[in-house]
């Protein structure tokens, strides 16, 4: 029925995005942007049908649309982080980049806090896609908030995941345990909820480890879920 194709556009879809996000990652960006148009083409007419029957089906194809607009965003900013290369001189370059890449983390904070709502599995969505330029380590206090939203869900697992991916390490992720308990028995919680924010920034933050914070892996391939 019209579900199950519906179904098979939907992973269509997907499995375009994913692919522009490895074409991306290997610097195919014409490739990146095929597999960007084709989804677009093939999301739109879904979307417009969907908007009239089911509004929870609708709504998942609407965060599609956004992260296809931000990888297309993404495409843009590798684009001009190679035409910046090919003109400047190394250190005039980094600057360069480094101010593109501030504008277009300000823009995806502000779209994050006033339009995309509060829910796990869009916010999950989003930052995923925005890793390929913001590694977390990059982007931390949007993946402290999510791993919050995780443990507000009860998903506790994927909260430890997420943490993981700021590079807390496996002991004190562990020792965190107590605090996520807490908070799922409902003893504690803000005394939780601020030992947990703060173990996890004092571990995931290099400058605080007294590392350089350059030259983070984007861990692409083997980030996506």
């Amino acid at each position: 029925g019209s579900g199950s194709g519906a179904s098979t556009q939907e992973d269509a879809v997907q499995t375009r995005m994913y692919l522009a996000m490895v074409a991306l990652d290997d610097k195919e960006y014409e490739d990146a942007q095929e597999h960007i148009d084709v989804a677009r083409e093939t999301i739109a007419p879904v979307l417009s049908a969907m908007l009239d029957e089911h509004y929870n089906r609708a709504y998942q194809y609407m965060v599609t649309v956004q992260q296809l607009a931000e990888l297309e965003e993404i495409l843009r900013f590798k684009e001009k982080e190679k035409e910046i290369k090919s003109l400047h001189t190394q250190p005039v370059a980094k600057d360069m980049i480094a101010n593109n890449k501030r504008r277009l983390q300000a823009k995806w904070r502000k779209r994050l806090h006033y339009w995309v709502p509060r829910d796990v599995s869009v916010w999950q969505q989003l930052l995923q896609v925005r890793s390929i330029v913001l590694p977390p380590v990059e982007d931390e206090d949007n993946w402290i908030q999510l791993a919050g939203l995780c443990r507000r869900s009860k998903r506790l697992t994927l909260c430890k995941n997420t943490l993981a991916r700021l590079n807390a390490t496996t002991d004190n992720i562990n020792g965190l345990n107590g605090s996520l308990n807490g908070l799922i028995n409902g003893s504690g919680s803000s005394q939780a909820e601020e030992t947990l924010t703060r173990n996890v920034r004092l571990d995931s933050d290099p400058l605080l480890r007294g590392e350089s914070p350059k030259g983070y892996p984007s861990g692409l391939k083997s980030g996506i879920a």
